[in-house]
């Protein structure tokens, strides 16, 4: 019988009050450990470690980890989590400082989110605006001279744009001569940019960049309105104060017309549909300097645009009352007070630029054009210690987001309130407190409809305030200290002028041009390097016909032939024992005439079509090499950039067929010293090596007739036993040939009389002969891939598939809260998964896709997902080619050629870049 049987009934009552809150006491307590986890989905740390071993680059899953760590309070997952978060050792009890650079000029900012995330959860993030105590002008920028402009520009007259005079001088300038080529070229611009992140990055998240610009200044560009621009605008350009476009910077749009009625009354329809697609968006109107503007925003920025017409002819919009300001400034040539606006257009350094690159050339469809006063400023202190604070609000918002999504895993609901956030313990500190607070002293909020944090002074990720409406004013002894290193390496690095920065561009369907010259150049290494290689007069490379499998040519035109001559002992004797020990008097004065006098100053190294061993870079190992140290001395620098060209001449004969072509001034010279060089090689081969072992070294030298000739080409051996490494050379008319291989050697030969293979036609350079008169040039023949090919389809192919399986580690970590959020039983596979990436677009601005093309599939229960191509971290799969209707394949489909030409000009370089396409 129950033993509480003969209780009384408030006995009774009593026990099973008691044991009732005993039971609910162990449940709290439980829950309290557990973080007060509700559902199903939330992660143990066993289960968020597991993930995290196979998608380390998640930052999710990283703040997940890292907090369940935190809240277990036990050493050993602090330790674990930090092996595979930063890479650290076992043992140790932190997280190490993070190495990241928020001064540098173009990081995005998530790219130093994750970095960023680490240190907030070690220390926290405490606000300097508190603490502030100096005034940031009196920091000092970048003290370095500028050029004398009035001094190059005398005798010179530039033809000038009008929307150059209408934007300051002190910020950057696109000016494109239709809209219809801005398009096409921001297009370009992304699809080689999404294929470079692919490959170099392992990243495939499609931007949204242009759309949401566009739709935040209420221009509707599709295909159906693009006619009318070609219609009515003659020029359009794009101005702003700085270039951090991810994060959001102010943009101001100017349009010159052709038909400003017509074009007025279809902007003003773009601004009436923005406005009724969001019903919390207000209009106002203003005036500044005498010129009515329309105001359009929304309460998220999404639209957010000042319209304004300064002349009948010219329509101005921008995402910035300070940018339409300062625009509008420019194109009165005043301020309110009557101060006088300098404007890009008036300035001497725009005005020498275009007499360098005149306007309306054939070869310009737009130009970009980043001025001196611009680059001063957007190194100087204000805009770098703006842009560090807005990082690290970025980093707290993206933080807030993070610990909502680990409150709705758990509890199934988005959270009220931060305070509820870090009640539950899925925060490290309360977001807005001490601990972790905007820099600049702005509150948080989160908004479940952005799936991030909001800051009262910085906006939202995606949408955050331009660093031009915020600026700092007071700045911490440590933050000046910061910049006074920046400031130190900047200097260093950049020692002579600051730059201005132009490029041209032309955009065709079947080609894409850019070209740009930077005056002067840097004193640096790789430039010195260069210059005291390459410069003097320009000369034609490329005009030699090569065989149909050359697939790669780097061409120079040396300074100094006699450069080659100072070298060619020191060469030798890489390869060669030393002459006077086998009883051989080696002509020196003869081969220094023979470099000097002998050869020419052009030569070409060549790559040919052939499945390599390797993966072998040429281009970055050679630059590599040629870059050396800048306290080297000018003729040490000349001497390593000379033995670089030769080593990775070597390197690269060993991966794949090369051949070095020189050209020869006087043949009778070059054949003396070749018939002398023969004589050594031939005793240089019948030398016994007494201490012969498997590793030793003997050498053989023959002669071999050319296929199809009587003439003769030579053969050295080099015989690393049982290893053996041939050298073909011979000289075929004007032209000194060095081969890795026999058939090189034939083919050449039979170029130009009927026999053999055909010489490859260099289509896409169109200068005469398909040559260029130049210093350096660099050619890939995109339509000469055969037997290399299936090697570079399955390298871009393995970068397709590493890409993919990050975008699965994000997928995954994110399925959880969706699950917990939504109701499982009435939710479609097909729905799951598009609330999956509906979220991770929200969380990341940018939408994740299969590279190759590839759908998300998500398992029965939503927990798991995997690619229909790629499958999953833990069993991957991966085509032997980037899939036909992938970005990666069609541009391989498309690509012809690529030609990369470099020209020293008397103060700067010339370099220009031409893709083809079939």
């Amino acid at each position: 019988m129950n033993s509480t049987a003969h209780m009384s009934l408030p006995r009774r009552a009593a026990f099973r009050c008691l044991v009732g809150c005993s039971l609910l006491a162990l449940l709290c307590s439980a829950a309290v450990a557990q973080g007060g986890r509700k559902t199903a989905q939330g992660w143990t740390i066993e289960e968020a470690c597991e993930q995290l071993s196979l998608n380390p680059r998640d930052p999710f899953l990283q703040y997940v980890a890292l907090q369940l760590a935190r809240r277990s309070g036990e050493q050993k997952w602090l330790n674990r989590v930090h092996q595979l978060v930063a890479g650290g050792s076992a043992g140790r009890g932190r997280l190490e400082q993070p190495r990241v650079d928020l001064f540098n000029l173009f990081s995005g900012a998530l790219a130093v989110q994750e970095s960023l995330q680490l240190e907030a959860m070690r220390t926290g993030s405490r606000p300097v605006a508190d603490t502030a105590e100096i005034d940031v002008t009196t920091l000092s920028g970048p003290t370095l001279r500028g050029h004398p402009w009035a001094k190059m520009l005398q005798g010179k007259t530039p033809t000038i744009s009008l929307l150059a005079k209408s934007v300051p001088y002190d910020q950057y300038f696109v000016l494109f001569h239709s809209l219809e080529k801005l398009l096409q070229a921001t297009e370009v611009g992304h699809d080689w940019g999404m294929h470079l992140f692919q490959q170099a990055q392992q990243d495939s998240r499609k931007q949204h960049l242009s759309g949401s610009m566009k739709k935040q200044l209420a221009i509707e560009t599709h295909k159906l309105a693009r006619p009318f621009y070609q219609m009515v605008v003659a020029e359009v350009a794009l101005t702003g104060n700085d270039l951090y476009f991810r994060e959001g910077n102010d943009v101001t749009l100017l349009f010159r017309l052709k038909k400003p009625k017509i074009f007025r009354a279809r902007m003003d329809a773009y601004l009436d549909n923005a406005e009724k697609a969001h019903a919390d968006s207000r209009r106002s109107k203003g005036k500044y300097l005498g010129v009515p503007f329309v105001h359009l925003s929304a309460a998220d920025r999404e639209v957010h645009v000042f319209s304004a017409w300064p002349a009948d002819d010219l329509h101005v919009r921008s995402n910035s009352r300070l940018g339409l300001e300062r625009v509008l400034e420019a194109i009165r040539g005043k301020k309110p007070d009557g101060t006088p606006v300098e404007r890009l257009g008036d300035s001497l350094e725009y005005r020498y630029i275009r007499t360098l690159m005149p306007s309306g050339a054939p070869e310009e469809d737009g130009f970009v054009y980043l001025s001196d006063p611009f680059i001063r400023r957007l190194v100087g202190p204000v805009i770098k210690l703006t842009e560090k604070r807005r990082l690290v609000c970025f980093n707290h918002m993206q933080m807030i987001g993070h610990a909502a999504l680990l409150f709705a895993t758990e509890q199934g609901r988005w959270p009220r309130s931060l305070k509820e956030i870090a009640t539950a313990h899925c925060s490290p500190y309360e977001f807005g407190s001490d601990a972790i607070a905007c820099p600049d002293g702005g509150r948080y909020s989160f908004k479940a409809e952005y799936a991030t944090g909001v800051c009262s002074r910085h906006g939202r990720p995606g949408r955050l305030v331009p660093c031009a409406e915020i600026p700092v004013t007071r700045i911490t002894r440590q933050e000046a200290n910061e910049y006074a290193a920046f400031r130190l390496n900047y200097d260093q690095y950049w020692r002579r002028y600051f730059d201005p920065i132009a490029v041209r561009i032309d955009i065709e369907p079947k080609r894409h041009r850019l070209e740009t010259i930077i005056l002067p150049l840097i004193d640096n290494s790789v430039y010195t390097g260069l210059s005291q290689l390459l410069a003097g007069a320009p000369a034609l490379l490329g005009k030699k016909p090569l065989p149909n499998r050359t697939i790669f040519s780097l061409f120079l035109k040396w300074r100094d032939a006699g450069l080659l001559g100072k070298n060619s002992g020191s060469w030798a004797s890489m390869f060669l024992p030393d002459a006077s020990q086998i009883g051989f008097k080696f002509d020196q004065a003869l081969a220094e005439r023979t470099m000097t006098h002998g050869l020419g100053r052009q030569i070409g190294l060549h790559v040919y079509d052939a499945s390599p061993m390797f993966d072998y870079r040429l281009t970055e190992a050679m630059g590599e090499m040629m870059a050396v140290g800048g306290a080297v001395g000018a003729e040490r620098r000349v001497d390593q950039a000379l033995d670089g060209l030769m080593l990775g001449s070597l390197i690269a004969s060993l991966n794949a067929p090369v051949f070095l072509d020189i050209d020869v001034k006087d043949p009778e010279i070059v054949d003396g010293f070749l018939d002398h060089f023969d004589a050594l090689l031939a005793r240089v081969a019948r030398q016994r090596n007494p201490g012969r072992s498997f590793f030793s070294i003997d050498y053989d030298f023959t002669k071999l007739p050319i296929l199809g000739s009587h003439r003769l080409m030579r053969c050295f051996t080099m015989n690393l036993m049982p290893l053996k490494i041939r050298v073909f050379w011979a000289r075929i008319g004007r032209r000194l040939v060095i081969a890795s291989r026999r058939y090189i050697v034939d083919d050449l030969a039979s170029l130009g009389d009927g026999r053999g293979r055909k010489p490859v036609t260099a289509k896409y350079n169109a200068s005469a002969g398909g040559g260029a008169k130049t210093h350096a040039m660099v050619r890939i023949y995109a339509k000469n891939w055969k037997r290399v090919l299936p090697d570079y389809r399955l390298g871009w192919a393995d970068n397709q598939r590493r890409a993919c399986l990050n975008n699965l580690g994000a997928l995954t970590s994110l399925a959880r809260p969706i699950l917990a959020l939504r109701d499982s039983a009435t939710t479609t596979a097909k729905d799951h998964a598009t609330a999956v990436l509906d979220l991770a677009e929200k969380l990341y601005r940018q939408r994740l896709i299969c590279p190759d093309a590839g759908r998300y599939v998500f398992a029965a229960d939503g927990s798991s997902v995997r690619c229909s191509i790629h499958h999953t971290a833990a069993n991957p799969r991966q085509l032997t080619a980037p899939a036909a209707q992938s970005r990666a394949g069609r541009m391989l489909a498309e690509l012809f050629g690529v030609t990369a030409e470099i020209t020293f000009l008397e103060d700067g370089l010339r370099a220009v870049l031409t893709v083809e396409r079939k």
